[in-house]
């Protein structure tokens, strides 16, 4: 006879999470992006976690509250910016169209890409300038190519040295000026993705020392 007592219903260990598995949550994660549901850095900071889950549970929380719809304010594509003494700024929740084109005349053209919708792989900035500055901003681990030309202006490409995420969009900015800068950066990450993902789920960051088990 057992007499060693035993639970009535065993704790079953987690699945560890499959490349397969991985793989069907990236690519529903970039259909999001794609239609809309999630910005760029919400993307990422998911992404953080897909490769960073070790249960399935873990990996399922990357799909977790996923938008059924655009957010509101949202649904107009920004395709062309144009000003005169003036200064275009588009920060935020905004949705860019694949080729945007800005226009600026005594004035300057900035685009934060950080809270931007972008429906597809590839995004075309065009800006042409007299007497104004372009900046450009994106999340880090967003691929940027900056061409075009500049008289009396820099080209300054400011991005930190990370690899590019897969299934990010390319970003191409041709940036034509006279007497202006053109200026693409991203801001440093003070925490991590992972971190910024669960704050966006209403829980606080482990600290090392809940980790550690301490």
């Amino acid at each position: 006879m057992d007499l060693e007592p035993r639970p009535e219903n065993p704790a079953v260990p987690p699945s560890t999470v499959s490349d397969d598995a991985r793989q069907q949550v990236t690519d529903r994660l970039q259909r999001a992006v794609g239609d809309g549901l999630l910005t760029l850095e919400e993307f990422m900071a998911r992404l953080d976690v897909v490769y960073g889950a070790v249960t399935n549970d873990e990996l399922r929380t990357a799909t977790r509250d996923i938008p059924a719809a655009p957010n509101v304010g949202t649904s107009r594509t920004i395709k062309w910016l144009f000003n005169i003494f003036g200064d275009e700024q588009r920060a935020g929740a905004w949705r860019a169209a694949d080729s945007i084109t800005g226009i600026s005349i005594f004035g300057d053209i900035s685009l934060d890409l950080r809270g931007a919708y972008v429906d597809s792989g590839e995004v075309v900035i065009r800006t042409w300038l007299l007497f104004g500055d372009a900046e450009l901003i994106v999340p880090e681990g967003i691929e940027v190519d900056l061409n075009g030309f500049t008289l009396f202006g820099d080209r300054k490409l400011d991005l930190a040295p990370v690899p590019r995420i897969p299934g990010t969009p390319r970003i191409r900015l041709l940036a034509f000026s006279l007497f202006g800068d053109a200026h693409v950066r991203n801001t440093k990450r003070n925490d991590s993705l992972r971190e910024r993902f669960q704050r966006m789920l209403g829980r606080e960051p482990e600290s090392p020392t809940d980790k550690d088990g301490a």
